[in-house]
């Protein structure tokens, strides 16, 4: 029991700690005195930063995937589904919402090796299920025929600006500013 507590306790302070200052500049010293653990128990659970980095972002995409199946799997239309999972999204708490942008921007970071299996999960836990919901959107007849590759990158390009400080300073994202979010997605800016 106590070395899954550690092992949470460490991801929960290294995903702060990611966040705050990025890959390169947290030191396994600061987050050992954060997590109130010694280096060797870090090592002991992670043989190494990177892999520790990657723990944390498969550790927040397995959540991510969690919305996805769970919307994907919700009763109703798709749109009322897309809907769904796109609030569930919003409604993380700005750290959890923050590490997608942390992925981003530390990928560079890690290994060729780290890079890939990084983007594989990725792919399969999250991009990949978006796109299927998407797609069975667009079979169905509820979207028009488009990539569903392409119609994912624009629901997350509209949703990356909630991912950053501007807005990660709030705990969650209002539902009004949710609803207009979803309006641009389905029905655009054009006033009809």
């Amino acid at each position: 029991m106590e070395q899954i507590d550690s092992r949470e306790r460490i991801l929960q302070h290294a995903t702060q700690l990611f966040i705050e200052q990025g890959y390169h500049r947290l030191s396994m010293r600061e987050l050992a005195e954060a997590a109130n653990i010694s280096k060797a128990g870090i090592y002991h659970h992670f043989k190494d930063k990177e892999n520790l980095f990657l723990a944390v972002l498969i550790f927040h995409l397995d959540a991510l995937e969690h919305v996805v199946d769970q919307a994907a799997a919700a009763d109703g239309s798709v749109q009322l589904r897309v809907e769904q999972m796109v609030r569930a999204f919003l409604a993380r708490s700005a750290e959890q919402r923050a590490i997608i942008r942390v992925a981003r921007q530390e990928m560079a970071q890690l290994s060729e090796q780290g890079q890939q299996a990084l983007r594989q999960a990725y792919h399969q836990k999250f991009i990949g299920k978006i796109a299927a919901l998407l797609a069975a959107g667009i079979e169905q007849g509820e979207f028009r025929a488009m990539d569903a590759q392409v119609l994912t990158w624009a629901l997350l390009g509209l949703l990356n600006p909630y991912l950053y400080p501007a807005h990660g300073n709030q705990d969650s994202i209002d539902a009004e500013t949710i609803s207009q979010v979803l309006q641009i997605f389905f029905f655009g800016v054009v006033a009809r």
